[in-house]
């Protein structure tokens, strides 16, 4: 298994501790005990009477989690209630013996030189205590009963429990510690170089013996004593807050730990234009001191290249770069153009409409002469709706009114519109004779296309459907060719890569001069967005007109931009200069300012992609 090598860290002396992580250490000089307890081993028929739990990664620091297997084989991992049987009678120790086994309510431990260790791996560490248990590597505490289910729980001892813990290479400071809560005490500790099948398998304790790392069974006395506060007793070795006794280096030491960055487990390269780099990529492990990714299908690598300082997309390790981020870069994780990379698996891409501008299909109907034999659809006469009489609510059952009328006024009678008839049809002798002309279309019909750049300082890509793929050089223009243009008003240094279509237009571009090169052999740096020079009007001087009606000399030439006029020569007293015409200074246009993207950690500069 490979480790980290810690680029990522900050300062010296770090070295390389697990596959993610690194460590270095502070030491300082420990206080020997003054007294010290001796190690006895302490058996009952129940220790371990119940069985072995083999627990699954990511268990729960105070010892619960599920089980990858639950052993009852006696005598290696079952103790068949028989004292000299299983895994806790053969390794537990206390500082007494009988069924008040002192000191309650204290830690006693015991700090060992786990040594031996060649290969970074899972290594399988079992446990079990009458009441309570601690286990530390190098300073970091993995597992601790205190408060949680186990704490003061017969299944702390009547099981043995066997945790999967990563172990780097070279030698480390292990820590045991055991606490009684009262009555009969004894705790133990082994640690196994196997895998779980071989483990499992196993029978007899013989058959173990050779995959023992360690053993608490072969410690004489107890190292390391502390309270329940974690405060070092003197009845063993003492060191400052925050470090732990070694005796590895038989002094204190302080661990400090350098977590590798955190990167997504996938990448997702998309719209690069080349069906060959788009592909869904997968965290891998270390290449050239940090992780890389594989493509799922097309077996390409995301990979930090070292000579180039920069991140490459390459069909092999260490291959040419098909797609290359920013150069120089230090960046912790894959830092490609964010236009075509991005975290987590790709989304489904929408199908590209069908743009067919090859055929143009139309019908065109003539007609010179009108057909009289149609009839034409009367129109019906709409319908009266007739208005509803509002009956009348009498208020006034008692109030009578005698009405005598003398004339009215009758309510005229609408005129009904007549229904026209059909006639009988037309005939005309209309005999046309002659030349006919058509008008076609004579000019170009331009397919939604657009022509793509990408700028050659920043991220940015442009769109426009103006004819600009005029090579000034001659030739034809290809993918590539770096162009000073005038994009949008401003001056930039722009690079053809094809056509799409799927924008439609959007920027003007003019192209200055050029080709300069070509983007994917570093051709953008040769090429510098140099403004083009704004004129600068010359003004020239005016002369008061005489009113002398005389003789009109010819009118001085008026100078161009930057060029020196030259000076007119004065006219005689009986000739008056006509006023010459001051030239309107022609006013420079401000070019539209231009959005900067976000930099990201190394900045703007280098992007490219080759396919080789």
């Amino acid at each position: 298994m490979s480790t980290y090598n810690c680029y990522a860290c900050s300062g010296n002396g770090w070295s390389s501790y697990t596959e993610n992580s690194c460590y270095k250490i502070t030491t300082t000089a420990a206080t020997a005990p003054s007294t010290t307890l001796p190690v006895l081993n302490n058996s009952e028929p129940y220790y371990s009477e119940f069985g072995t739990r083999f627990y699954n990664s990511g268990f729960n620091s105070d010892g619960t989690g599920t089980y990858a297997h639950v052993s009852t084989t006696v005598p290696v991992w079952d103790s068949g209630t028989v004292v000299t049987q299983g895994p806790l009678n053969r390794s537990g120790i206390w500082a007494s013996t009988g069924g008040s086994a002192y000191p309650y309510d204290t830690w006693l431990g015991f700090s060992v030189c786990l040594s031996g260790i060649s290969e970074t791996k899972t290594y399988y560490v079992g446990l079990a205590a009458d009441n309570n248990f601690r286990f530390v590597l190098d300073g970091e505490e993995i597992l601790n009963t205190i408060d949680g289910p186990y704490d003061d729980s017969t299944t702390a001892f009547k099981y043995w429990h066997v945790y999967p813990v990563t172990i780097g290479a070279g030698d480390h400071t292990l820590e045991v510690w055991g606490l009684n809560n009262g009555s009969e005490a004894a705790f133990g500790c082994e640690v196994y170089d196997a895998d779980l099948t071989t483990l499992t398998g196993l029978t007899t304790v013989s058959s173990l013996e050779p995959y023992i790392l360690f053993t608490s069974s072969g410690e004489s006395i107890f190292t390391v004593v502390q309270d329940t506060n974690g405060n070092y007793l003197s009845s063993g070795y003492t060191c400052p807050s925050g470090y732990v006794y070694s005796t590895c280096l038989n002094s204190c030491v302080l661990y400090d730990y350098c977590e590798e960055p955190v990167c997504s487990d996938i990448l997702c390269v998309s719209n690069t234009s080349f069906s060959s780099l788009d592909d869904i990529f997968n965290k891998g492990s270390f290449h050239n001191g940090r992780r890389f990714w594989s493509g799922t299908t097309n077996g390409y690598y995301i990979f930090y290249n070292t000579g180039s300082t920069q991140w490459c997309l390459s069909n092999t390790l260490d291959g040419p770069c098909l797609l290359s981020g920013k150069s120089p870069c230090v960046s912790n994780c894959p830092d490609l153009f964010g236009t075509y990379l991005s975290s987590g698996t790709c989304p489904t891409p929408t199908p590209t409409p069908t743009v067919n501008c090859s055929v143009l299909d139309f019908n065109s109907y003539f007609d010179c002469e009108p057909d009289e034999s149609i009839t034409p659809t009367p129109t019906p006469t709409p319908t009266k709706t007739p208005t509803q009489t509002p009956t009348s609510t009498n208020f006034c059952n008692l109030l009578h009114v005698d009405v005598v009328i003398d004339s009215y006024t009758p309510t005229p009678t609408s005129t009904p519109t007549p229904t026209p008839s059909s006639s009988a049809p037309v005939i005309r002798n209309c005999n046309y004779s002659g030349d006919v002309t058509f008008n076609t279309i004579n000019t170009n019909i331009d397919c939604p296309i657009s022509k793509r750049f990408s700028d050659c300082n920043d991220p940015n890509t442009f769109y426009t459907t103006t004819s600009v793929l005029t090579n000034l050089a001659g030739g034809p223009i290809t993918e590539y060719m770096v162009f000073n243009a005038l994009v949008d008003g401003v001056i930039k240094c722009i690079s053809y890569i094809g056509i799409t279509y799927e924008t439609i237009g959007g920027n003007t571009i003019q192209l200055n001069s050029g080709p300069l090169g070509y983007s994917n052999v570093g051709g953008c740096s040769l090429c510098e967005p140099v403004p083009l020079p704004t004129p600068t009007p010359t003004m020239t001087q005016t002369y008061t007109p005489s009113q002398t009606p005389t003789n009109t000399p010819t009118m001085s030439q008026t100078p161009t931009q930057t060029q020196t006029p030259t000076q007119t020569q004065t006219p005689t007293p009986t000739q008056t200069p006509t006023q010459t015409q001051t030239p309107t200074p022609t006013q420079t246009q401000t070019p539209t300012p231009t959005q900067t993207p976000i930099p990201g950690e190394c900045g703007l500069d280098g992007y490219t992609y080759d396919i080789q």
